[in-house]
């Protein structure tokens, strides 16, 4: 249960300063890009990497010092989930660290945190969905969900994400998204199909595709990262299975054709 570390010093690679609490009784380590943070078997945090990406938990050092079940992270904050439901967030507070603004809502009932690179969304046991983090410049990168407010309060499942925007796929096999609107948050070319019989939603970094039920794909957001599937629709009308990715691009796994025998 010992952590050990290397690599450049700002970036985490240096622990010596929490090395006694890293000596032992460490379950998991979780990181952003500059900083870790490692879980102890009695529901502790210890934290250390660049202070203002995540490093630096000291802020909030008193609710991390029992009961925390899983953490998450942007690209420089985390969220911790406690026992009962509640998380506590530190970190850039333009990106995730702070969320004073939905504190009462994050309280308690949150069942799991998904991330953007910039923003937190938080599922509660009731199916509503709680966001903050980064929203500036006039962009919204996840964390203003205003806009779609009306369609999660109830009934999401499940949430994916690109590195600026959220897709929530609902109990009844719909989408609903939020975001920047050119990276996977305006999904209204595509909003008929992805109004019924999604099963599972998969993402490149600006761009997602949704499968249905039927083997049939719907992909929106940036169009040179997958976004735009028009050259190879003939293909995704159904039989697809599997889809992966990798930032930039999808390929999608199609079911094997039958055989003379018809089992395939």
């Amino acid at each position: 249960g010992s952590v050990i570390t290397w690599g450049r010093p700002p970036y985490g690679g240096d622990s010596s300063s929490v090395s006694s609490d890293l000596s032992s009784s460490v379950t998991e380590i979780f990181s952003t890009t500059s900083a870790f943070a490692a879980l102890k078997s009695d529901g502790s945090v210890i934290t250390w990497g660049w202070s203002t990406k995540g490093g630096d938990s000291s802020s909030v050092s008193s609710d991390l010092n029992s009961d925390v079940t899983e953490i998450f992270s942007t690209t420089v904050s985390f969220a911790a989930l406690k026992s009962d439901g509640s998380v506590i967030t530190w970190g850039d507070s333009l990106n995730g660290g702070n969320s004073s603004s939905v504190s009462s809502d994050l309280s308690s009932d949150v069942t799991e945190i998904f991330s953007t690179g910039f923003s937190f969304a938080a599922l509660k046991s009731d199916g509503s969905v709680i966001t903050w983090g980064g929203t500036w410049g006039g962009s919204s990168y996840g964390g203003d969900s205003s806009s779609v407010s009306s369609d999660l309060n109830s009934d999401v499942t499940e949430i994916f994400s690109t590195v600026f925007s959220f897709a929530a796929l609902k109990s009844d096999g719909s989408v609903i998204t939020w975001g920047h609107s050119l990276n996977g948050g305006n999904s209204s070319s595509v909003s008929s199909d992805l109004s019924s019989d999604v099963t599972e939603i998969f993402s490149t970094d600006r761009a997602f595709a949704a499968l249905k039920s039927d083997g049939s794909v719907i992909t929106w957001g940036g169009s040179n990262d997958g976004g735009d599937s028009s050259s190879v629709s003939i293909f995704l009308n159904s039989g697809v299975t599997d889809i992966f990715s990798t930032p930039g691009a999808f390929a999608a796994l199609l079911q094997a054709p039958l055989d003379d025998d018809g089992d395939g």
